[in-house]
């Protein structure tokens, strides 16, 4: 039997859908890219209007292609529009929890299809925290995810050991918010202080954190163990002050500004990646002026840039003042623009030096890709074997959206 799984959204949910792959496999099934599945499952995103419609669309487009195919809706969209537009089960983020489960007592999931899994495995999301508390004015994922909730320790211990042995090299530690992580007495730091000693992983990343648990002890961590990592994912949103207080962030420009200091000082090589939102209602010119000169100032890797979307039921939802679509795209692309140019700056700061990358895939002009610890995308030209090994090389040039490498000698 033929499953195919897909994602829309955040890291936890591209996660959650790993964890149904492994499941799944255990039974036999095999997990599929093409429209020839006798499953399809899709874990839905509803953090922007725009995501709540890519699902939607997302489950009519495979029940045009797979018609005979059983099709799974799970996460935050809305179950019944997604029924409406062709899903046969749709389950909600408390009933995702146990979906396998629930399959198998609906007769869809078998136990015993033994079929074997024989994909080529580099690196693995693994959940250990789901919810949040913090209720962003622009944000909808704590209506839908609920209050936070932390997976136990021997349970990630157990799913890394479990990734590990099945041939991954590096685990993503993933969660709506990692940092709330807390169980049986046990927080982040502590977590990977056992992972680290625990689980013979090659490489170790977490997905991202609030700039408020960025600390002296963490990064003492990052220092002291050359498997974890060396980025982080670090979401800003706005370099106003004034806006961030809109969006109910819990800091200001200043404390960003400072955790991202303290990184470069304990860890001159990391590298940092963020969130942007433009055209949040109220935002004027200087606001974004804000934003572009916090984008200068921090030296991102990358910048992810989202125009404001409105979500009914979130504080934002009645803010007055919207900004006008076509200035808020604007204000997107010139960020877009800005960010790029100032992301080639922080990679030719790597040209000449060293890096160990972990190769994924075989691109089109027959160049292999893979990241390097810092999360910058690494080409070379190389043969398949050097997939899902990790490879010492030397950066060369700039290369389409990363960096040109030869093998290190």
């Amino acid at each position: 039997m033929k499953v195919k799984i897909e994602h829309l959204g955040c890291k936890l949910n591209q996660a959650e859908c790993e964890d149904w792959r492994a499941g799944l496999a255990e039974m036999g099934y095999v997990s599929v890219s093409g429209d020839d599945a006798d499953i399809y499952i899709l874990n839905t995103c509803s953090v922007t209007s725009i995501a709540d419609a890519k699902s939607r669309q997302k489950i009519r487009h495979a029940r045009k292609t797979m018609p005979d195919a059983v099709i799974v809706a799970v996460g935050c969209s809305d179950k019944e529009a997604l029924q409406k537009c062709g899903a046969d089960y749709s389950f909600d983020n408390v009933e995702k929890q146990e979906l396998i489960q629930k399959l198998v007592d609906l007769g869809v999931v078998h136990p015993d299809a033994s079929i074997p899994d024989n994909g080529i495995r580099t690196r693995s999301m693994v959940a250990i925290q789901s919810g949040c508390p913090h209720f962003c004015t622009y944000c909808i994922v704590p209506y839908v995810r609920g209050k936070s909730v932390s997976v136990a320790p021997d349970t990630v211990i157990d799913q890394i050991n479990k990734r590990v042995a099945s041939g991954y090299k590096e685990i993503v530690i993933t969660g709506t918010e990692v940092g709330l992580y807390h169980s049986n007495s046990v927080n982040l730091q502590t977590l990977l202080e056992r992972i680290l000693a625990e689980c013979s992983v090659e490489r170790l990343r977490i997905s991202s954190l609030q700039p408020f648990e960025i600390n002296e002890k963490l990064l003492k961590l990052y220092q002291d163990n050359v498997n974890l990592c060396r980025h982080f994912h670090i979401s800003a949103q706005s370099g106003s002050d004034r806006i961030l207080d809109m969006m109910n962030r819990h800091y200001d420009r200043d404390t960003y500004v400072e955790k991202i200091g303290l990184i470069r000082s304990m860890l001159p090589d990391a590298t940092v990646t963020t969130d942007m939102i433009v055209g949040f209602p109220g935002e004027t010119d200087v606001d974004f002026a804000d934003t572009l000169s916090l984008v200068d100032d921090a030296g991102f890797l990358k910048v992810h840039t989202f125009i404001f979307s409105a979500r009914k039921g979130t504080a934002a939802f009645d803010f007055k003042d919207r900004v006008p679509a076509p200035v808020a795209k604007e204000r997107s692309a010139i960020l877009r623009e800005f960010a790029e140019k100032r992301s080639e700056d922080v990679k030719k700061e790597f040209i000449g030096h060293h890096a160990d990358v972990l190769f994924e895939q075989k691109e089109k002009n027959g160049l292999l890709s893979g990241y390097s610890k810092e999360y910058i995308r690494v080409f070379m030209p190389c043969d398949e074997s050097f997939i899902n090994r990790i490879v010492p090389v030397k950066i060369k040039k700039l290369h389409a959206d990363g960096v040109y490498a030869d093998p290190a000698l």
